[in-house]
């Protein structure tokens, strides 16, 4: 394993059994197929895409939450993904998860003190005096007052709530954090002030990131290199600026248009459009888009290469052969 990467997957598949079909039934889906990431400490690295499209599938497998059909998860030199319950369960702290929907994140039961100081009583990080300190400093870094520490989840607001989810996956200081769409459910004016957050501490701290999300302005307002997926595949990787500022792939074009455009005089501007639906299937041995693409071609029909680096554009790949020839 290169000694860069934090966290590496080398093709990567996840498939599920299809609800219905009977304990015996061997119908599967394939919500995630052949994923490689590799990806840097202290880098915050974004993934993309529409509901569905197997995203948040590679946060919980990362996370160790799921188990890959195929494939490998290596973290810090150590593969993961066959690591034994005890020895997964000691490397747990070095890796934290933060959910989209803050207040199900939440024991209601308990206050935002217990709630913090739970995690660091359980793994020994700290205990009674040192653990109210430490969480009297992870509220102020995520930005809310001391009082706070003695309510329930209920009497704080959405953007309260994650700001608490955020305190509490800090809390024992771990190397990697999984945002799973932390924004997604919170107000626009909110959504900022959230964003602001994790820029803030991942340069703070020098956090590993993964931030998840559908919206591509916000996962390249707080990331380093961004990868975009469509129905379980990554079809374009790159820097934040790269993907965001030059897309290759139709797919990330039309994901770019499909967001409002505050600028008056850009909204008359020809949009990327895509046709039908995402759940459509594309012929074996085609690209995955092919269904959709507005500019597929028949030689589509026997797209196998995958992702592929643009000319002249370092690091920055795409699984589409027109975005080649455009380059």
């Amino acid at each position: 394993m290169n000694g860069e990467w934090m966290i590496e997957t080398r093709s990567v598949s996840k498939r599920f059994r299809v609800a219905g079909g009977g304990a015996l039934s061997n119908k599967t889906f394939e919500a995630v197929g052949g994923i490689s990431l590799q990806i840097a400490r202290g880098e915050t690295f974004g993934i993309v895409g529409e509901s569905g499209c197997g995203k948040s599938t590679v946060a919980r497998l990362i996370m160790g939450i799921e188990k890959p059909t195929t494939g490998e998860i290596w973290f810090n030199g150590q593969r993961v993904d066959d690591m034994r319950p005890a020895a997964l369960r000691k490397l747990r702290p070095k890796f934290q998860m933060v959910f989209q929907d803050s207040a199900s994140s939440l024991n209601p039961r308990k206050t935002i003190m217990d709630i913090i100081a739970q995690p660091m009583r359980y793994h020994g990080v700290a205990r009674g005096g040192e653990a109210k300190r430490r969480v009297s400093e992870l509220l102020d870094m995520v930005g809310l007052s001391q009082g706070m520490a003695q309510r329930y989840p209920h009497e704080l607001s959405g953007g309260q709530r994650q700001r608490v989810c955020i305190a509490k996956a800090l809390s024992l200081e771990p190397e990697l954090v999984v945002l799973d769409e932390p924004v997604s459910a919170l107000d626009v004016s909110i959504q900022a002030q959230i964003l602001n957050l994790i820029r803030e501490l991942q340069a703070r701290l020098n956090l590993t990131c993964i931030f998840i999300g559908h919206g591509l302005g916000a996962v390249h307002y707080v990331s380093h290199r961004i990868a975009v997926m469509y129905l379980g595949r990554i079809v374009e990787t790159g820097t934040s600026d790269q993907v965001f500022e030059h897309p290759a792939h139709p797919y990330t074009k039309a994901l770019l248009d499909a967001a409002p455009i505050p600028d008056d005089r850009q909204r008359g501007r020809r949009r990327s459009a895509l046709t039908g639906e995402v759940s459509e299937v594309a012929p074996t041995g085609a690209c995955c888009l092919y269904p959709r693409c507005p500019i597929a071609r028949e030689e589509c029909l026997a797209f196998t290469d995958g992702l592929k680096p643009l000319a002249g554009e370092a690091g920055h790949c795409a699984a589409c052969a027109r975005a080649w020839e455009e380059r």
